[in-house]
């Protein structure tokens, strides 16, 4: 299981919102199937809907 804080911490270097979504999905990608939501993330470019936007990326088809 992903979590949220955790990738924060390891993955420092991130500097976007858009990074983290990249993040994740390679992760899904990998193999992950799910992800503990226990922070919000700090970037600017964060949306007020990004809850449901990270969990949209276990749920929706991508192209």
């Amino acid at each position: 299981m992903l979590t949220l804080s955790e990738i924060l911490i390891k993955e420092y270097k991130m500097k976007s919102y858009k990074e983290l979504k990249e993040f994740i999905i390679k992760k899904i990608d990998e193999g992950e199937m799910f992800l503990s939501i226990d922070i919000k993330p700090s970037f600017d470019d964060t949306p007020d809907y990004w809850e449901t936007d990270l969990e949209n990326l276990f749920t929706s088809p991508r192209k």
